[in-house]
């Protein structure tokens, strides 16, 4: 967005010290980027005049003489342009006044002595379309100003357009008054606020409904006669690049630059109905401002109670409904729109402006408070907002030491961390440290997990003080995944690579049990929302694209990252069963994992199971329920990060036993309904065994014998023939 150098000052409260070099480090450092800073013009030496008399040149029809009293002098130059009279004061290049390298000094035209150069908005730095063509076409005037003043300096005009990139999630910067807080947070000192000076007078009987996800506010507006912004003013839209169409539009522009909200204004005289509502409709044809009609099949459109469209929010207005220079009943429509929608009607209507461009991105509560704040600063005659609720801060957790980890420093131990609260507290964070808490100012959309606030406390700390540092030369317990996808391979899995961010729709499956969901705070697609929370999800996609193309016997296998960072291993197959896969997982890790039937609504219950070790939950295994709609084939998967705490272990070197294992076969009598789980869980505990595997099985006068066959070595076979003699 452009921003002009010295409004951005005046409302940050930056004094004429901070210099331009200043203001650039300042940016850079908040996290923005400055991408160029261009002089608005070369102009030097021009001053304030007051027309007195103008005639005709007698020797020539198209110059008119213009006797100019100055603050210093009067003098008399001449002009072709046809708009001037008498009492207007305009600018002028003054003899030793200079634009670029021209210096203008005194010359006689035709017979009289011009002693400089009246100022048109071309000479300034401006684009003349952008104003009526009397405008573009004469000279700059304006009502009485101080002769004494500094022309440049009063209009603003010794002035730096800014070209500064916002990031994406950032849209709520495309403002001034926005960036203007950000400016004055890194210097520590208060913005400007907000004054309204007066209070609502009346209640307007205009109703707004919101649609969806489409919140729709305003207020109406009784317009002063005499109603006009500011020269400043209105050069600040003119720096913009923003057309100045009528006071009540330019106020809406003027709005959109301040606070970075979208308004559209209806004249109330020319509307049929005091009801407004958001809604989509199909074959819309329209005349939009500007006197072009549109037609397109589907849009995002206000309409009325009768459902006759009245505009295309935040894109572009009707002319049945146009504000022009004699409306004086207005109505605001100040409101956040569906940003696919949006795009979907900017798209078709090819209309790319400020408001739309601004419209498709993200917006918080807040903007719509703050829009209504700046509008009623201009006004003197308006009502009581419609449809606008009291929007309160969202509170969020943060935890310093887990910011400590990611950044590589205890930056809140730093002495300068006390400044950097300051600059936050002057953007509206509010923090429970005792409770871990923080309040987000209202207009931040993008603020939602520790690292978003972790991001908000480097800003103003400062990145520079992050010093990089060499990585230790340490072994990293995940290299060891890269030996398992070897063995994975030889059990006979291909690898495959999926997507981590999935819809939320179809994170439905949480068979880990994860108590929190994380979902992104932007994001380009909904297919792509939120991290899933198994492999499943997306390694089904995998399954289900080779079944469709008739590749019905397929094993394949990854190692991605679920939920929080977590590493997992999941496989998927329809060519090995349940039975093979867990046979598959012993072989892999070599670990006694205990596998209990689930009774889980997500899982097909008779073919599925935990997978614990130790007591802890560290997979699943089988196939999810249909309802979740996954492909045929059985799932297994597994939390590496769980499981690597059992397998680091401090091996030691034993000699070799020479001697040939030993077998035994042990019968145990159960009742009925007992269960060999405990029997099984006894002999484990016994050093020296090596296998245990059912050989035999047989009910017996309701009684359940079954025979486990044991291979062990010589020391566990005697300690084995003591404790089960009469067994064996």
């Amino acid at each position: 967005m452009i921003f002009s150098l010295k409004k951005l000052k005046q409302l940050a409260n930056l004094d004429k010290s901070i210099t331009l070099e200043d203001v650039t480090k300042a940016i850079n450092s908040i996290g923005f980027e400055l991408e160029s800073a261009t002089k608005l013009n070369n102009i030097q030496g021009i001053k304030f005049g007051h027309i007195i008399e103008l005639y005709k040149n007698p020797n020539a029809d198209n110059l008119t003489v213009c006797q100019i009293q100055f603050a210093d002098k009067q003098r008399t130059i001449q002009t072709r342009a046809t708009n001037l009279k008498q009492d207007d004061y305009v600018m002028a290049f003054v003899p030793g006044a200079s634009s670029g390298e021209v210096i203008f000094a005194a010359k006689e035209l035709k017979g009289i002595i011009s002693e400089g150069m009246l100022v048109s908005l071309n000479e300034l730095g401006f684009d003349s379309s952008l104003v009526s063509k009397e405008v573009a076409d004469g000279i700059f005037s304006f009502k009485k100003v101080d002769l004494n003043l500094d022309p440049l300096d009063y209009f603003d005009l010794d002035d730096y357009l800014l070209d500064i990139k916002i990031l994406a999630n950032r849209a709520d910067a495309n403002s001034y008054l926005i960036m203007a807080k950000e400016l004055a947070a890194y210097f520590r000192i208060n913005s400007q606020t907000i004054v309204i000076k007066n209070k609502p007078s009346f209640k307007s009987s205009f109703v707004f409904e919101d649609f969806l996800d489409n919140k729709l506010t305003g207020f109406e507006a009784k317009m002063d006669e005499d109603f006009e912004l500011s020269i400043q003013d209105q050069l600040l839209l003119l720096k913009s690049s923003i057309k100045l169409v009528n006071p009540v539009v330019d106020l809406s522009n003027l709005t959109l630059i301040m606070t970075g909200q979208p308004v559209h204004v209806y004249d109330v005289d020319k509307l049929n109905s005091q009801k407004l509502v958001p809604a989509i409709k199909s074959q819309v044809k329209e005349t939009v401002l500007g006197n072009k009609e549109v037609e397109i099949s589907n849009a995002l459109v206000i309409c009325n109670e009768n459902e006759e469209v009245l505009a295309f929010p935040a894109v572009i207005g009707l002319e049945k409904n146009a504000v022009d220079k004699n409306s004086k009943n207005i109505l605001f429509e100040i409101g956040i729109f569906d940003t696919q929608q949006t795009r979907k009607t900017t798209k078709e209507l090819k209309i790319n402006n400020l408001t739309s461009n601004r419209a498709i991105k993200n917006f918080a509560l807040g903007s719509l408070d703050l829009a209504h704040k700046f509008l009623k600063s201009y006004l003197n005659n308006f009502s009581f907002p419609i449809n606008l609720a009291t929007i309160s801060k969202k509170e969020i957790t943060f935890d310093l030491h887990k910011m400590k980890h990611i950044a590589g420093i205890e930056f809140y131990k730093d002495a300068d961390f006390k400044n950097v609260l300051v600059s936050l507290k002057s953007l509206g964070f509010e923090f429970d440290f005792p409770n871990k808490k923080v309040k987000i100012p209202t207009y931040r959309y993008d603020i939602e997990l520790n690292e978003d606030m972790l991001e908000e406390f480097l800003r103003f700390f400062g990145y520079t003080k992050l010093e990089p540092t060499l990585p230790k030369n340490s072994v990293f317990k995940i290299q060891a995944f890269d030996v398992l996808k070897e063995q994975i391979r030889a059990l006979g899995f291909t690898e495959v690579k999926t997507y981590t961010l999935v819809s939320q729709l179809k994170n439905e499956f949480n068979p880990f049990n994860f108590t929190e969901q994380i979902n992104l705070s932007t994001f380009l697609s909904k297919e792509r929302e939120t991290i899933r929370n198994t492999q499943a999800i997306s390694i089904s996609e995998i399954v289900e694209y080779n079944l469709k193309r008739k590749i019905e016997v397929v094993s394949f296998f990854e190692v991605g990252m679920i939920n929080s960072e977590i590493n997992s291993l999941v496989l998927a197959s329809t060519e090995f069963n349940f039975y093979q896969l867990k046979q598959k997982l012993l072989n892999l890790f070599s670990l006694d994992f205990e596998f209990v039937r689930t009774d889980s609504e997500q899982f097909h219950n008779g073919v599925s199971a935990k997978i614990y070790y130790n007591n802890v939950l560290l997979g699943w295994i089988g196939k999810p329920h249909p309802k979740l709609k996954l492909a045929n084939a059985f799932y297994l998967e597994i939390n590496l990060d769980r499981l690597q705490e059992f397998l680091v272990k401090n091996n030691k070197f034993q000699a070799y036993n020479i001697n040939e294992l030993k077998t035994r076969d042990i019968t145990f009598t159960l009742d009925k309904k007992e269960s060999i789980k405990d029997n099984i869980a006894k002999l484990k505990q016994i050093p020296g065994i090596f296998s245990i595997s059912l050989k035999d099985s047989i009910y017996i006068n309701e009684k359940h014998k079954i025979t486990l066959h044991l291979v062990c070595d010589e020391k566990s076979i005697e300690f084995i023939n003591k404790i089960y003699e009469n067994l064996i």
